[in-house]
C-alpha cells in the first residue's frame, strides 16, 4: 500500500506512472472508526473499480481519500474565531481511529493507496467544483468514486452526493452512493460507535466494527510504578483517542505483528492519588520485551473489573494477581479467543 499526503506526492514519477496506467477508484470521507458502514463502501469500491478496470483493459487501483486532522477539529477552530460561543465537546474531539490506526486498517482492507490529505482552512475553502477538478480529475484521473448516502464536501458543505454525480456525468467518472448499513434496527455510524465505546459495550462494538475494538499507541516512559509492584507495564500515549471507561481489561497486545495475551488498565490509579488518566498494559509471560518507543495495538477482549481504590500497595498487588488469573481464562494461548 502506498501513502500519499499531498498533490506533490501524486506527481512523483513512480506514482504518476502507476495511476495514469490504471483504472482508479476512490472512496472519500473521514472514516472515523472504519466500521461496517464504511466497509460497505470499501466492498462496493473494489467491485466497481475491478469491473471498470476489466472493461478498460487496465489494472485496478483503489484509494482511500481521508483527512488529518479530523475536519471537525479545524472547522471548530474556525467557528471559535468567528463565534465566541462555538465549541466542540471534548468527547467529540477525540478520535476512534487516528491516522496511524486508519492506515493499518486500510492495508488490511486491501487498498492500493491512501491519500491522507492535511485538512486546513484553505482546503476547507475549496468549492465542490474546485475539489473535483483539482483532486479527482487532474491529480487522480478517477473512473469510479464511491461515497456514503449522507456525504457532503466543499466549502460550507455545499456539495452533496447529487453534486458529485452531476460532476461525474459531466467529467466522465462513475459515482456510486452506498445506502446506510443497519444492525438490529440501528443505522451503523461513527456516533453509534462512540456511544458503544463510552459505554464499554465491547460485544456491541465488535458487531458495529466487524472486528474487535482496538487502539494503537506509542509506548512512552512512565514512572515504573507497575514494575515496583512486580507487574511491569507499558504506558501508552493515547493522545486524542476515545477510550472505554476506566477499568481492568483482558486484551491482546500486538507488538511487531505478534499477538501477546495481556492485561490493560485504564484509569487514574486512585490507590496512589493519581489524577492523570493513563492506559497501561502488562504483557503476560513476556517480561523481557523491550517496548519503549514501539507502537502497540491493544485489542480489547473483555472487562475484568472497574477501577477502584485499594488501602495500599499490598492489596493492589494481590488484586492484580487475581486480575491476571481472570484474564488467562478469557484469553487463549495466543491472546485471542472468539468465544468468551
Amino acid at each position: 500500500m502506498r501513502l500519499l499526503t499531498s498533490l506533490r506526492d501524486v506527481s512523483r514519477p513512480e506514482h504518476r506512472r502507476d495511476l495514469d496506467g490504471a483504472a482508479v477508484g476512490v472512496t472519500i470521507g473521514n472514516f472515523d472508526g472504519m466500521h461496517r458502514g464504511h466497509q460497505a463502501l470499501f466492498a462496493e469500491l473494489r467491485e466497481e473499480t475491478a469491473a471498470e478496470a476489466e472493461a478498460l483493459g487496465k489494472p485496478s487501483r483503489t484509494m482511500l481519500f481521508t483527512f488529518a486532522p479530523h475536519p471537525r477539529q479545524v472547522l471548530g477552530r474556525i467557528a471559535r474565531r468567528t463565534d465566541a460561543g462555538a465549541s466542540v465537546p471534548e468527547e467529540k474531539r477525540r478520535q476512534i481511529t487516528p491516522p496511524r490506526h486508519k492506515l493499518l486498517l486500510a492495508r488490511q482492507y486491501g487498498f492500493d493507496y491512501v491519500f491522507l490529505k492535511r485538512f486546513t482552512p484553505s482546503f476547507a475553502a475549496c468549492t465542490p467544483h474546485e475539489f473535483v477538478d483539482r483532486y479527482l480529475i487532474q491529480a487522480l484521473g478517477v473512473c469510479v468514486v464511491v461515497v456514503g448516502y449522507d456525504w457532503s464536501f466543499g466549502q460550507g458543505r455545499a456539495g452533496s452526493s447529487d453534486t458529485l454525480a452531476r460532476e461525474g456525468a459531466a467529467r466522465g467518472f462513475k459515482v456510486l452512493v452506498v445506502p446506510p448499513v443497519s444492525l438490529q434496527g440501528d443505522r451503523v455510524s461513527s456516533s453509534l460507535v462512540r456511544e458503544a465505546i463510552s459505554a464499554g459495550a465491547l460485544s456491541r462494538l465488535s458487531e458495529l466494527l466487524g472486528r474487535r475494538f482496538s487502539i494503537i499507541g506509542k509506548v512512552i516512559q512512565g514512572d515504573e510504578r507497575g514494575r515496583t509492584l512486580g507487574f511491569p507495564t507499558a504506558n501508552i500515549a493515547c493522545g486524542e483517542m476515545l477510550l472505554p471507561p476506566n477499568g481492568v481489561y483482558a486484551v491482546t497486545a500486538r507488538i511487531d505483528g505478534k499477538a501477546h495475551p495481556a492485561v490493560c488498565n485504564i484509569g487514574v490509579r486512585p490507590t496512589f492519588d493519581g489524577s492523570k488518566r493513563l492506559l497501561e498494559v502488562h504483557v503476560l509471560d513476556a517480561s523481557d520485551l523491550q517496548l519503549y518507543g514501539k507502537w502497540l495495538e491493544v485489542e480489547f477482549i473483555s472487562l475484568i473489573r472497574e477501577e477502584r481504590r485499594f488501602p495500599g500497595p499490598e492489596q493492589l498487588q494481590a488484586q492484580i494477581a487475581a486480575d491476571i488469573a481472570v484474564a488467562r481464562k478469557h484469553l487463549g494461548s495466543d491472546g485471542v479467543r472468539e468465544t468468551l
